[in-house]
């Protein structure tokens, strides 16, 4: 596994090897964290469904920045094996970190029937906006930026 995660939640790690070196069946994995997460000796369990290929998630990260980890010890519940692993089995991933919260929505919270309104929120740099309404409304501009256009509209009953 490398590549990347999100802070706040865990990480999937793939596992690969032979059929014969990792057959169908339920285990228990070791491993070590290292780098802005870290952690000794923290287990996890997964069930292997196809030999040669399983994932398990580790604990949740709570930082964000380089992480790396070392599995250091699988064993399986189906047979009674366990196996420490001394070297070789490491991998280095980074932890994004939680975008900033945009700000507050600013624009009209009682509108009247038939009037154009415009709603912003203060533009955050890494931020896409994906803007909502309620029923009948139509949105006219803004698409996906800080700022969004609608015209509303009701039924009257």
């Amino acid at each position: 596994m490398a590549g990347t995660s999100c802070q706040g939640a865990a990480t999937t790690i793939t596992l690969t090897g032979s059929a014969a070196g990792l057959p169908k069946g339920n285990y228990t994995v070791t491993y070590n964290l290292t780098g802005v997460n870290s952690g000794t000796g923290i287990t996890t369990g997964f069930t292997v469904s196809t030999a040669g290929t399983a994932t398990f998630n580790t604990n949740t990260l709570a930082t964000a920045g380089a992480t790396n980890i070392q599995i250091t010890n699988l064993s399986s519940g189906s047979t009674p094996c366990s196996s420490n692993i001394s070297a070789g089995h490491t991998a280095s991933f980074t932890v994004l970190p939680i975008p900033a919260q945009p700000g507050t929505i600013t624009g009209s919270a009682t509108p009247c029937v038939g009037s154009s309104q415009t709603y912003s929120v203060t533009n955050t740099a890494g931020i896409n906006y994906a803007w909502s309404f309620p029923t009948g409304w139509t949105q006219t501009a803004g698409g996906t930026t800080r700022q969004h256009h609608s015209y509303s509209w009701q039924r009257f009953r």
